[in-house]
């Protein structure tokens, strides 16, 4: 099985029924049949969001409006995009874990909110309570 294979395979649960799908807005010939549907390379929109891109990215990289690629990948572009970040996260953590001293201060003034003048830079400033 190539690699497009096993991507179309692992997220056709979200990819849309083209049978069921309709973009609005597209014109409709005189006889009412309405235009084909132009084909997309779906596996090439699963790999442009892994990449992060927006759905104006990807629809003028597969030729299509960024509003119709957010209609008919909506759930998908969500799910894959999600994934990106939680393996970024992931892989931001390894590294800090595994002693990465620049990447442990940015997670410590990014999610911690700490600060090179030792100032909290949250509301929650309060004095810890000591039980003696």
């Amino acid at each position: 099985m190539s690699e497009d294979q096993e991507l179309l395979e692992q997220y056709k649960h979200l990819l849309p029924d083209d049978e069921h799908t309709i973009l609005e807005g597209e014109p409709k010939d005189p006889e009412g049949d309405g235009r084909p549907r132009k084909e997309i390379d779906e596996a090439a929109v699963i790999k442009l969001a892994k990449l992060g891109c927006t759905s104006d990215e990807i629809g003028h990289i597969v030729g299509l409006d960024g509003s119709n690629i957010r209609r008919r990948y909506g759930p998908l572009l969500k799910a894959v995009k999600s994934e990106t970040k939680s393996a970024l996260r992931r892989a931001q953590l390894n590294k800090a874990f595994n002693g990465d001293t620049a990447m442990l201060i940015w997670l410590g003034k990014n999610w911690l909110k700490q600060s090179d003048s030792g100032e909290r830079l949250s509301d929650d400033n309060q004095v810890l309570p000591w039980q003696d």
